[in-house]
């Protein structure tokens, strides 16, 4: 079944060495919904929000830095870097 993606042709790079794909994101999009699949940093991200959003949004308004907030929320060591 064709969806009509590509009609004209695409280009496009397959890197075995990923299990990311990367592409405009409509089509991204797209296909991980034909094969039942979301992207794992799109499910990472709505959890973080979704956890930690109304947190974040605080310190933001109160002019925090964001390596702070990061470590505030557990989610970087104290110098910014991530864990």
């Amino acid at each position: 079944k064709t969806t009509g993606f590509c009609a004209k042709g695409c280009a496009a790079i397959a890197d075995s060495g990923t299990s990311l794909m990367a592409g405009p994101t409509g089509i991204i999009t797209a296909i991980n919904e034909a094969i039942g699949a979301s992207g794992v940093m799109n499910q990472q991200c709505k959890s973080i929000v979704t956890q930690y959003g109304d947190a974040m949004i605080a310190m933001l308004t109160q002019k925090m830095s964001p390596y702070k907030i990061c470590a505030q929320i557990g989610m970087c060591s104290q110098r910014g870097q991530s864990q």
